[in-house]
C-alpha cells in the first residue's frame, strides 16, 4: 500500500451527494450516505429507491452485529441479490442454507422462502430488489438512524409497524 500525501481524502459533505434525489436521474452518492433506517438491530442505508429507479430496481446496504437477523420470509414478485462485503452472512433458502462471506453472491428468486442472520461481530451487505420497494424495509417498518453503525442492542420491534410494512411492500413473514 502506498500513501500519496496530495491525494486528499474525501470530505463528509452535506450537498447533492449526501441525497437520494427522489427522482429518475443521474446521482452520486458518497459512500456511507443516504437516508439510514434501524430495524431488528441492524441498519440498513438506502443507496436508490423505486423513487430513483421508476420502480424498476432498489439497492440497500444493510450492516449489524454477530446475531442480527431477519425472520423467515418471502416475496411472492420481487427477486432479491444478495452480494456480501464483509463478515459471515447465513443465508438460508428453501431449506438450504449458505454462509456468505466478503465477495460471496447469493441469488434468491421471487416465491422462495428464505431468511438470514449475521454472524460477524460487524456483517455488511447490499442487496438489490427488483422491482423495487423491498428496500424501503428498514424505512416503513424501523425507524431514523440517528448514528451511521448499527445500534449497541437492538430496540424491541414495533409489530404494528412490521405488520404494516408487510401490507405496503412484497414481504410475508413465515410462521
Amino acid at each position: 500500500m502506498k500513501y500519496f500525501p496530495e491525494e486528499p481524502y474525501t470530505e463528509a459533505g452535506s450537498g447533492p451527494d449526501d441525497a437520494l434525489p427522489g427522482e429518475m436521474k443521474p446521482y452520486f452518492l458518497r459512500a456511507g450516505e443516504g437516508p439510514r433506517h434501524v430495524l431488528l438491530g441492524q441498519v440498513a442505508f438506502q443507496l436508490m429507491t423505486g423513487a430513483e429507479s421508476d420502480g424498476k430496481l432498489g439497492m440497500a446496504v444493510t450492516e449489524g452485529p454477530r446475531g442480527a437477523a431477519l425472520p423467515t420470509h418471502v416475496h411472492e414478485r420481487t427477486y432479491e441479490a444478495i452480494y456480501c462485503l464483509e463478515g459471515r452472512l447465513r443465508v438460508n433458502a428453501e431449506g438450504e442454507e449458505h454462509v456468505l462471506t466478503r465477495g460471496d453472491f447469493m441469488s434468491i428468486p421471487a416465491g422462495v422462502e428464505h431468511t438470514y442472520a449475521m454472524e460477524a461481530h460487524l456483517t455488511r451487505f447490499a442487496t438489490m430488489y427488483g422491482p423495487a420497494g423491498l428496500e424501503r424495509l428498514h424505512e416503513v417498518a424501523g425507524a431514523v438512524a440517528e448514528e451511521r453503525i448499527f445500534p449497541e442492542r437492538a430496540e424491541p420491534v414495533d409489530r404494528d409497524r412490521l405488520t404494516a410494512a408487510a401490507a405496503e411492500l412484497d414481504i410475508a413473514f413465515v410462521g
